[in-house]
């Protein structure tokens, strides 16, 4: 499973990285579409509640890691297990950041690596950082960096805000 780095692109974008294959998860327009280098990545594709109705998320396996990209989730919603969970904690058009910690918490998944919040620079009316690290605190460490290389030997859940590129 070592050796899978991942990194976001954007606000809901995510690119998962490793020497057999590069994957790359775009959201624009409130849907999500993934496109592969280097390898044909097994993948299956969700309808998650977002609040222009069902869009995409994705299931995808790479490296030997599941990733779960919840894509523009809006509303609470059973999400399947996965090793790695993507999902947005900005509240406005996505989940707020109490609503996905709730959902982080409670589920079966090792990292969460939060999606569409407010960062110094942006004019977006999203939840910030510091409110997802209070609202998650107590059961998950909290990392920061521009890359994040996915190892579970983790005895808690880890959430990792990784920068925009």
């Amino acid at each position: 499973m070592k050796g899978l780095r991942i990194s976001r692109i954007g606000d809901l974008g995510l690119e998962l990285l490793s020497e057999e294959c590069e994957v790359k998860i775009n959201c624009a327009h409130l849907d999500c579409l993934i496109s592969a280098r280097k390898c044909e990545p097994k993948f299956s594709e969700l309808r998650i509640p977002s609040v222009r109705g069902l869009r995409k998320g994705y299931v995808v396996h790479v490296n030997g890691v599941k990733v779960l990209h919840a894509g523009p989730i809006a509303r609470p919603t059973e999400l399947p297990p996965a090793d790695v969970l993507a999902i947005p904690m900005g509240g406005f058009w996505y989940l707020s950041a109490f609503e996905a910690c709730e959902i982080a918490k409670k589920g079966p998944w090792k990292v969460i690596v939060p999606l569409a919040y407010w960062v110094p620079g942006t004019r977006r009316p999203f939840d910030t950082e510091n409110m997802i690290k209070d609202l998650c605190r107590g059961m998950i460490r909290i990392r920061a960096s521009k890359f994040f290389t996915v190892n579970f030997d983790h005895t808690k859940k880890t959430l990792v805000l990784v920068s925009v590129r």
